[in-house]
């Protein structure tokens, strides 16, 4: 799949986008939204042609967090929270990384059902995740969320050092 991603740019049919950590490649008709400081959190939005979007974020994972527990509070969410339902879930690799994949519908605030997708995995202690939200029926859309989610990495970058004091 690297391979891929990698003919896609040298062809002009992909951008890369480097943020704090994260490394992703956004398909070429997707634009990427400007992130203002109140979600320290968030790493990158992107938007798709049909109004598509993914959202990266990062946060601090519980200490001995497992997929399977972030899984159970996401399923938890959808169905309390948004009154939806989880219709899928896979386990692949992400940035090197076992991730999970989970698809659901759910209810955005007061809106109408929509689909979404989720990709998430642990690094460095963070739950990096990649939350893709359908705006379409399209199969494009399927594919060009799992091409952004299998070209996530992330490291978690390092603390600036102290400034020396002076002599």
């Amino acid at each position: 799949m690297r391979r891929f991603l990698c003919f896609l740019l040298l062809f002009g049919w992909a951008w890369g986008l480097e943020r704090e950590g994260l490394t992703v490649t956004v398909p070429a008709e997707w634009t990427s939204r400007e992130l203002g400081p109140d979600d320290p959190g968030l790493l990158a939005v992107l938007q798709s042609p049909r109004q598509s979007l993914v959202f990266v974020r990062r946060q601090p994972s519980n200490p001995g967090s497992k997929l399977e527990d972030v899984f159970n509070q996401l399923k938890f969410n959808v169905i309390v929270k948004q009154e939806g339902r989880v219709i899928d879930k896979d386990y692949l690799t992400l940035g090197g990384q076992r991730a999970m994949r989970v698809k659901y519908w759910g209810r955005a605030s007061t809106g109408p059902m929509k689909q979404f997708v989720r990709y998430f995995f642990l690094t460095d202690g963070q739950l990096v995740y990649v939350h893709c939200v359908c705006a379409t029926k399209d199969a494009r859309e399927t594919e060009e969320f799992r091409a952004i989610a299998e070209s996530v990495s992330y490291r978690r970058p390092a603390d600036p050092a102290p400034d020396a004091e002076p002599h």
